[in-house]
């Protein structure tokens, strides 16, 4: 059992500094996994950061496609181009950004089919999931690790 002279010590380990480095760290090492949930939102459940559509396919859609993508169908981000394979999200100057790597991405967005600009990012039921099963974890792992309890 430490001596509470010794738990100061190890408590004074945890500077804002390291845990700052620490988490940074951590975010950088599940950066595909967040890039994965975005693609998932955009793709699967046809929802923006806000949870809303980001839009619905046309009945000229369904002609063009014989069928394949009928009126009133949510979005998947499927045809256009390399919009959901380039997706990303990275740390850069302390933040998370998510974006696309395709090099039609502001042609893309600025077209007037989708419903929602605000495509790249977490929704806040992903960015809780996000904090609970990752964030919250390797914090608590962090200080007990730190503080050897």
């Amino acid at each position: 059992m430490a001596t509470l002279k010794e738990q100061l010590q190890r408590a004074n380990k945890l500077t804002p500094e390291k845990v700052n480095q620490e988490l940074f760290d951590f975010i950088r090492s599940i950066e595909s996994e967040l890039t994965a949930l975005n693609k998932k939102q955009l793709n699967e459940e046809s929802k923006d950061i806000y949870g809303d559509a980001i839009g619905f396919y046309s009945y000229a859609t369904e002609v063009i496609t014989k069928g394949a993508k009928k009126k009133g169908e949510p979005f998947d981000a499927k045809d256009t181009g390399k919009l959901l394979g380039g997706l990303y999200a990275k740390i850069q100057n302390n933040m998370v950004v998510f974006g696309s790597t395709d090099p039609k991405v502001d042609l893309i967005m600025d077209s007037d089919n989708w419903l929602s600009k605000d495509l790249f990012g977490l929704s806040d039921e992903n960015l809780n999931m996000v904090i609970e099963q990752k964030l919250k974890p390797f914090v608590l792992q962090l200080y007990r690790n730190t503080l050897e309890i």
